[in-house]
């Protein structure tokens, strides 16, 4: 869906010919990697950019040039695809707009303008309607760009009804979020591939510009790495095994346009089996060329299907092959079923495995956290973790476990709405901690005659919340110094309890316990 600045925007000079290094993350790629750092950066007056997907991989990378390899990083700037971005656009001073990079507000922009419009939509389809936004988006799709006769293309009236909304809901969106300024989420890389075009955004200054370890571009991103690649020296290092299966999915993505610019033939770098961070694993799995298998031996093969009961369907099929086979068949009691989490399969394994006339033990339960009170407890040993989401906090204190005493629960609730509280500690104390001291007035908007007062909200029933909060906190703080999964185990015991008050007949209460019990060694 996105589109290519470089192709579509002239800079009126000859594109820069791409080298791409290819081969697996360790230690093929990485000593590749470190190779070109020494050979663009033979002094500290050369200054070279880093580019990874992610900052965990940026930070990888000056471990391996710092720590492994002992280079100097002085004149070396690591960027993840936003920063280098952000870099261009403001060293331009083209950026006019503001950057929210916090999903919730785009998420609840759209959601405000679903409530808006009076189209009568399902309920419920507000999360797909985001996702497909920030989708189309991604992939830098302009509504206005679009031939008039773009959706008489789709031969279903249904489907031109449900896109001619979904566009007009993406152009609304982006029509607000310039009326407020603000940038759409992947506006600053859009922004800086013209940026970069236009010879702007001081991309000058780097001898040299490496990427590394990314396998696939959304459209917006891949405006950028083209626009980069066509007019700066860059060189990719692009995580692939030639030739290998396991791969597969890697050299569609490198051969397509998106990453291919007309430049050099990838040079591939391989290692040693020995060398590679999974040794012959790969090989083993995958059936590849560099086996030391022996030929005779059952590798692993591999079956497209759709859905979960398609899933168990072939492997029944499979186990009725392998038990009916002439030479060798297996029995029963020698085949396993595995999957990462038997949750989806449950429903499917019984009824197709009976179907086929195939026996089967399977001794698992249900996941503990199907049951309400893991999910509730689960919530409450995370919520330091997750920055005191209000939604979790108000999921606790309506729960018919908590120990309520003597308190006025439904205040509590009513100040945590009216507040608009959301996450992070700082918005609990900013906005529940004044009212401990002076009653919290539910209805101030209402207008009322001089000196009369509507309905409040007691500061001692505040005060109460507040103890609960700080106090659970304390709580939840204080296991961080501790060592050990016994201690851990106890101490994440010791808040439940004192917490939540449940039935001790309720088994999976009795299960969450019993958990915590068992990381007890």
């Amino acid at each position: 869906m996105g589109h290519f600045i470089y192709n579509t925007i002239d800079s009126g000079a000859e594109p820069m010919p791409l080298k791409t290094t290819c081969g697996p993350f360790q230690p093929s790629l990485e000593n590749a990697f470190v190779k070109a750092v020494l050979t663009a950066h033979p002094n500290l007056s050369t200054k070279i950019a880093v580019v990874a997907p992610s900052r965990k991989l940026a930070d990888r990378l000056e471990r391996l040039l710092a720590m492994e390899a002992g280079l100097n990083l002085i004149n070396i700037q690591f960027h993840t695809f936003h920063s280098l971005a952000r870099e261009v656009v403001e060293n331009s001073q083209q950026l006019t707009s503001k950057v929210v990079t916090d999903g919730l507000f785009h998420d609840k922009l759209v959601d405000q303008l679903l409530k808006d419009d009076p189209e009568d939509r399902p309920k419920g389809l507000a999360a797909a309607y985001r996702s497909s936004i920030r989708d189309l988006i991604d992939g830098g799709l302009d509504p206005n760009d679009l031939p008039e006769d773009f959706i008489e293309l789709f031969k279903e009236k249904a489907t031109q009804t449900r896109l001619r909304d979904l566009l007009s809901l993406l152009n609304r969106y982006l029509e607000r979020l310039n009326d407020i300024g603000v940038l759409p989420p992947a506006g600053v890389a859009k922004l800086a591939a013209k940026v970069v075009v236009n010879g702007m955004g001081g991309l000058e200054q780097y001898s040299k510009i490496l990427y590394y370890g990314f396998y696939d571009l959304t459209g917006v991103q891949g405006d950028f790495f083209h626009a980069i690649a066509a007019n700066h020296d860059t060189q990719l290092f692009f995580p692939l095994r030639k030739g290998h299966p396991a791969f597969h999915f890697a050299q569609t993505s490198l051969d397509s346009p998106r990453l291919r610019l007309g430049g050099e033939q990838p040079t591939y770098e391989e290692a040693k089996p020995e060398q590679r961070a999974l040794g012959q694993t790969l090989n083993r799995l995958f059936n590849a060329h560099e086996t030391t298998l022996p030929e005779a031996e059952a590798r692993l093969t591999i079956f497209n299907v759709s859905g979960v009961r398609d899933e168990i369907w072939r492997v029944a099929k499979e186990i009725l092959a392998l038990t009916e086979r002439e030479e060798n068949p297996l029995e029963f009691h020698e085949i396993g079923i595995a999957a990462r989490t038997l949750e989806p399969y449950q429903g499917a394994i019984k009824e197709v495995l009976d179907e086929h006339r195939i026996p089967y033990a399977m001794t698992g339960g249900e996941p503990l956290l199907r049951h309400p009170i893991a999910k509730l407890a689960l919530s409450l040993l995370t919520l330091h973790k997750r920055q005191y989401p209000s939604q979790s906090v108000l999921d606790i204190l309506d729960s018919p476990l908590i120990k309520k005493g003597e308190h006025n629960i439904s205040a509590w609730k009513n100040i945590i709405k009216r507040q608009a509280v959301h996450s992070g500690w700082l918005q609990w104390e900013g906005k529940i901690e004044p009212f401990t001291k002076k009653d919290f007035e539910l209805f101030k908007e209402v207008k009322r005659e001089e000196g009369s007062v509507g309905a409040v909200i007691d500061k001692k029933d505040t005060k109460e919340l507040w103890n609960f909060l700080t106090a659970l906190r304390g709580r939840l703080r204080g296991g961080q110094g501790l060592t050990g999964w016994s201690q851990c185990a106890e101490h994440a015991k010791q808040i439940l309890t004192e917490t939540f008050d449940a039935p001790k007949d309720e088994p999976a209460w009795e299960a969450v316990l019993s958990a915590l019990e068992s990381l007890k060694v």
